[in-house]
């Protein structure tokens, strides 16, 4: 990442280190570093559904701080996108490697790659502030990874 080029375009913290982007590579860097040469599709998936918190150096703490991306548990959101505890984070993960890639293939997981779904009416009652949305929030119950190819 080049800091000066990110100072001179953006008002992006690059020196948070809480922040979601910033903590979320950290713990990429750490698992790249810690399984390099080892890494198959299989450990791809394991990355994908990580619940490890870089920043406050906590496992198993779904956050906007964890690869997988769980805004809607975080108390502190993902401002100023999403206030705390907003029905948002990442909703589908995808993965190939290079013979799969030769192939025309991918594995995807619809929903959180974890297996935790997203219960709309569950957040709601939690989250009564954003009772504005149940016209248009649906639930997202995680799904199995699934092979996806070219011309099949």
């Amino acid at each position: 990442m080049n800091s000066k080029l990110a100072a001179e375009e953006t008002d992006f913290p690059v020196s948070d280190q809480g922040v979601s982007a910033n903590a979320r590579r950290a713990r990429w860097e750490e698992l790249m570093a810690k399984y390099k040469g080892k890494i198959d599709v299989g450990a791809g998936k394991t990355f994908l559904a990580d619940h490890y918190d870089a920043f406050a150096k906590r496992p198993e703490a779904p956050s906007e701080r964890t690869l997988c991306g769980h805004v809607d548990l975080s108390p502190r959101g993902l401002k100023p996108w999403q206030e705390e505890f907003g029905p948002a984070g990442t909703v589908q993960s995808k993965i190939a490697d290079a013979a799969m890639a030769r192939r025309m293939e991918l594995e995807a997981s619809m929903g959180h790659a974890c297996g935790i779904g997203f219960d709309a009416a569950a957040h709601l009652k939690k989250n009564p502030r954003y009772a504005w949305q149940k016209p248009l929030l649906r639930d997202l119950p995680s799904r199995p990874w699934t092979l996806f190819a070219a011309g099949r």
